[in-house]
């Protein structure tokens, strides 16, 4: 079954009636129109329209100026009609001679709205004046001598003519069916593949955007001032890289200009074709033509491509992809590590628990007991409902104690059960007979166990010398022995040897050493006899006990020994009494308690008991946590200790290695990274020139083809071939006319496309012009972008949507809505955004770049964003109060205006001219506007026309500031309290349908300074249930409290630029930002 194009479009883009819903044409009934009559044309209402022709043009690139013959009367209802140009012609308007000329631009048209309209009532087959007079019906009056000249913009005619000729071929994209809800349609797949490489900065949303692009339409959220030009320009690159055609269209010519300036600072310009808003088909020739003549004259450039690999990407994706999987303790853990990660804490096993649910437990602690807390063994004792008995038992034996023996410090108790356990020691019988001499330590003693040890010794040995000896004979005997063994002769001798037998077991040995060995044992025994007499002379009654004496002396405590000395015999008795008790309270110590050696006990006890409820409350929290946790408690002198210690044992357990990397390694992080962003933006130009060399190569291989013989070609290329002779042999004949070029559809349609397509594979657009310079051909281009989408209507965005494989539809859902300077029903018509949103894959870019001061986007940011939008405030910036307040309370809101204020701006931003600074004046008003342009004026005369010719200085009004930045920005509020002292809530734009958005456009138009004039504060405003109103309120609120913001120190750690990173990549553009914007990076 057929689908009626026609009518699913029209249905879409329609509210009422078709004829005044689609971007309706302007019937003269709505004035803004002046009937021209020659020189009898009123001159005041024509400047008015030439002026508001002027601004339409310079803002949105379309000449909206037409001259109309003849007019219709038709029939809205039985009550009203509606009268509308016949025939239009486009016309310029000069000045010659203080004459106003006229020129024609194109060629007539019949209005398509009125065909449309007679084409709905049944009469059809109008193609041109002569068929409309024969064929208008009676009841439509007509009036073919009447002329008006008005800014009827015809362009707009177009968008009838797309959905003509889409219905004709019973075609719609696959982009176009998409946002239209209708059946998939099959259309060949767009494939972006390959390694992608920026042309232009890039951070992790535009990067992550565009690798979502290579597989699907998208649509991205931009914020102001958050990159979507540079967004943009790569999405180009991307394309040209992958030698595809693309399409960037947009209402706003700044948004274009934007995207053309970046793109001409890299050389890439000459491969874009941009639409002209007069003399277009002379001018897109001689375009053509000077980039053609640039691609026969090119010769490419020797660059070198600078190293872009990033030597911690491993590492730091690693850490980056770890820390992001504890996305609820990053905040915590990472403003730790900023400030004492060099610290030394304790460390413990975290086990299972999480962080959230360790921090959650130990918040229920009490900080101010925390040093009663960590005195309590909550390790070993667990019964915590008998504590408070535990307490006073413990209390009482430590009472008994200092009865007897006085102990303050648990240190006391400590050395006291030492020392009890000597009481038995030196008690003892053997101490009690040698315990002077054990504690004398004298050097006679040392000398005498000395010889002791030397006598046991030769004992020993004696023992086994005189084993020879069968009797030992007494030292007399000895002597005659000797005696009869010096006798000579033959008769002695044998008698000698046989009492010689007598004496010996085996006769060999020599008499004589035997008898001297003896002689000298009895010296040996001699000199024992006299150390024994010594040891009893000492009371020593044997060497046994001199030993046990010596020993003793070396191990013997002077202090222990004067300590029991001092004991009375009372507490000599009393202490071995107690000693069960005082191993008792030893043991309490040990199981319940947790003393310091230094701690008073008493006073801990006490301050405990004081506490007793409090404290089994924090043992019973403490009792879930885990055993290690138990004991880090036990080790914490504080409580802001034993936080640091948790964060610094999660941290080792967060690491991969155990320890976050060392200092230096973390200062190679950052050069490493602020070197290979330099890097990247050599590789970027890099990038753009090897863009132009693909496109020159293509160009050389289109000739090398024409000039190989046919007889060496397939079909295909014989086929081709021929097209590029015949396209290029057309394009010469129309780079050398003067006059009546072939339209640019004409050359798209004809064997030039080829040429076309690679020369200008990039085109830049005003939406209606796409309408008139190409066919509806579902699918013409590879890709398509919208800009500024949030502000363009849905009917406008059709012919793009037709004509694109992939879209990407690029806005800001927060500020103004769709408005055309045509329309009858502006609000009718919502946005391609708010569309596309609903059926495309969404993306959001959140990195600020305009303003040089977070504070001047926080406005935007809080009530518009959800606080989603990074900035980074520039240290360099000189003048920090970047948001002033200038109150008057003497301002009369009076006609309309307030001349007191547009004074008071005027007094203001003076001295703001002798810099470069780009400035802008916004007023609420077009009167108001118009007041402080004339102060202006009259400070500066003709100087002022210069400044603004320069754009040095620019005046606004409320609704056309959108896609503007201004270096400062003063903005007059302009309403006030009139003359009765009456403030009345009724501003205007604000108070109308997106007034909110409206503000949140002019605040965030600032990059280095706001000043905002009034003559009311906060608390001269009523209450209201307007959303502009209430969003003007919550301003006032902000800026009278600005000043209490404190400032930025421009520092920031290492680790709070990987709690922002998302990515290895990211962490090395912020490095890169921060540095950029002066900041100190701390490793």
């Amino acid at each position: 079954m057929k689908i009626n194009i026609r009518k699913v479009l029209t249905d879409y883009i329609s509210i009422d009636n078709f004829l005044v819903s689609v971007d309706p044409l302007r019937s003269v009934d709505e004035g803004g129109v002046v009937l021209y009559n020659g020189q009898n044309t009123n001159i005041i209402e024509l400047s008015s329209i030439l002026n508001k022709a002027k601004k339409i043009e310079r803002e949105t690139g379309i000449n909206p100026l037409c001259q109309t013959f003849g007019i219709a009367q038709l029939n809205k209802n039985l009550k009203s009609s509606l009268t509308v140009p016949i025939k239009i012609q486009e016309i310029s308007c000069g000045i010659s001679d203080n004459i106003i000329e006229f020129k024609n631009i194109g060629e007539p048209f019949l209005n398509p709205f009125l065909i449309d309209y007679l084409l709905s009532k049944g009469i059809g087959n109008i193609s041109n004046l002569d068929s409309f007079i024969e064929l208008i019906p009676e009841h439509i009056i007509t009036d073919f001598s009447t002329s008006y000249i008005g800014n009827f913009h015809p362009h707009r005619y177009e968008l009838i003519r797309d959905i003509d000729e889409i219905d004709k071929s019973y075609s719609l994209s696959s982009t176009l069916s998409n946002l239209l809800l209708l059946e998939p349609v099959d259309q060949e797949v767009l494939k972006l593949e390959g390694t992608y490489a920026p042309i232009v900065a890039s951070d992790f949303d535009q990067m992550e955007t565009l690798e979502k692009f290579k597989q699907q339409s998208i649509l991205v959220q931009g914020p102001p001032g958050t990159g979507k030009s540079q967004l943009i320009v790569n999405t180009i690159a991307l394309g040209l890289q992958n030698d595809k055609t693309i399409l960037l269209s947009s209402e706003k010519k700044s948004a274009l200009d934007a995207v053309h300036l970046r793109l001409k600072t890299l050389g890439l310009h000459r491969l874009c074709l941009t639409n002209f808003a007069k003399n277009e088909q002379k001018l897109i020739c001689s375009d053509l033509k000077k980039t053609w003549e640039y691609f026969q004259n090119f010769k490419p450039q020797s660059f070198q491509n600078a190293d872009s690999a990033f030597p911690f990407d491993d590492s730091l994706k690693s850490l980056i992809s770890t820390l992001s999987e504890h996305n609820e303790i990053w905040d915590k853990l990472i403003s730790w590590l900023s400030e004492s990660e060099n610290n030394r804490y304790h460390t413990v096993e975290i086990g299972d628990f999480s962080f959230e649910e360790i921090l959650s437990q130990l918040s229920k602690l009490n900080p101010a007991i925390h040093s009663q807390v960590k005195r309590i063994n909550s390790i070993q004792f667990t019964n915590y409902d008998d504590f408070g008995k535990q307490i006073e038992n413990t209390e009482y034996l430590l009472s008994e104690l200092n009865k007897l023996y006085p102990v303050e410090l648990k240190r006391d108790v400590d050395k006291l059960v030492v020392k009890i356990l000597t009481l038995q020691h030196y008690g003892s019988q053997f101490y009690k007979a040698y315990g002077e001499i054990i504690a004398s330590k004298s050097r006679k003693l040392s000398k005498l166990y000395s010889t002791a040890l030397t006598i046991e010794k030769d004992e020993k040995n004696w023992d086994f010398n005189l084993e020879h000896w069968i009797k030992r004979p007494s030292p007399q005997e000895l002597s005659f022995l000797k005696k009869q063994s010096a006798n000579q002769g033959l008769f002695n001798r044998l008698k000698f040897k046989n009492e010689w037998k007598k004496w010996v077991r085996i006769s060999g040995i020599s008499p004589n050493e035997l008898i001297s060995e003896l002689e000298q044992f009895y010296q040996f025994e001699k000199k024992r006899n006299t150390f024994d007499v010594e040891l009893s002379l000492l009371g020593i009654d044997s060497i046994p006990t001199l030993k046990s004496i010596y020993q003793l002396s070396t191990q013997h405590n002077q202090d222990d020994w004067a300590w029991y000395n001092s004991l009375s015999k009372e507490q000599l008795d009393g202490l071995r009494e107690m000693q069960v008790k005082i191993q008792q309270l030893k043991r309490d110590f040990q199981t319940v308690f947790h003393f310091e050696e230094n701690d008073c006990l008493a006073k801990c006890l006490e301050e405990m008991k004081n506490n007793v409820d409090e404290l089994k409350n924090q043992l019973n929290i403490i009792s879930y946590l885990p055993e290690e946790l138990k004991r880090l408690i036990l080790s914490c002198s504080s409580h802001e200790e034993l936080i640091a210690s948790v964060y610094h044992s999660y941290w080792r357990k967060l690491s991969s290695s155990g320890a976050f990397p060392k200092k230096r390694v973390r200062e190679e992080w950052i050069t490493s990274a602020l070197r290979h962003e330099k890097n990247k933006i050599i590789n970027q130009r890099y990038t753009a020139h090897k863009l132009i060399e693909n496109a020159h190569k293509k160009f050389i291989v289109y000739h090398d083809l024409m000039l190989l013989p046919p007889t060496k070609l397939s079909a295909e290329h014989k086929l081709l071939r021929s097209e590029l002779k015949k396209g290029k042999n057309l394009l010469i004949k129309e780079f050398g006319k003067k006059k009546n070029f072939l339209s640019l559809r004409n050359l798209y349609e004809s064997e030039a496309r080829h040429w076309l397509l690679v020369i200008k594979p990039l085109l830049m657009m005003h939406p209606q012009r796409i309408s008139t310079y190409f066919p509806p051909e579902p699918g013409l281009f590879d890709i398509a972008i919208i800009d500024e989408a949030s502000q363009m209507p849905f009917s406008h965005s059709i012919g793009t949507l037709q004509r694109a494989k992939r879209i990407m539809i690029a806005g800001d859902e927060q500020q103004m809505e769709p408005s055309s300077f045509f329309k009858v029903h502006a609000e009718n018509d919502y946005s391609v955004f708010h569309q596309a949103k609903f059926h495309l894959e969404n993306s959001c870019l959140t990195h600020h770049y305009r303003s040089e001061h977070k504070l001047l986007i926080e406005f935007s940011n809080k009530y518009f964003y959800q606080n989603v939008i990074r900035c980074i405030s520039n240290a360099k910036l000189k003048n920090r109060n970047c948001i002033q307040h200038h109150f008057d309370s003497s301002g009369i809101y009076d006609n309309g205006v307030n001349i007191r204020e547009a004074q008071n701006i005027t007094h203001s931003l003076l001295p703001f001219l002798s810099s470069d600074s780009k400035i802008g004046v916004v007023a609420f008003s077009e009167q108001q506007i118009a007041t402080i342009k004339n102060e202006v004026f009259s400070s500066l005369k003709s100087q002022m026309f210069d400044l603004e010719d320069q754009e040095q200085l620019v005046f606004k009004t409320l609704d056309q500031v959108q896609g503007d930045e201004f270096d400062i920005l003063f903005i007059s509020f302009g309403y006030g309290k009139n003359k009765e002292g009456n403030f009345e809530l009724r501003f205007g734009p604000i108070n109308q349908l997106g007034g909110d958005k409206r503000l949140n456009v002019l605040f965030s138009r600032a990059k280095k300074e706001i000043h905002f004039f009034s003559s009311v504060k906060l608390k001269d405003f009523g209450d209201s249930k307007n959303d502009g109103v209430n969003v003007l309120k919550k301003w006032f609120s902000f800026i009278e409290n600005v000043n209490e913001v404190e400032n930025e120190k421009y520092e920031i750690s290492i680790f709070s630029i990987l709690k922002q990173a998302k990515s290895t990549q990211d962490f090395t553009h912020l490095v890169h930002l921060y540095h950029l914007r002066g900041w100190k990076i701390k490793p």
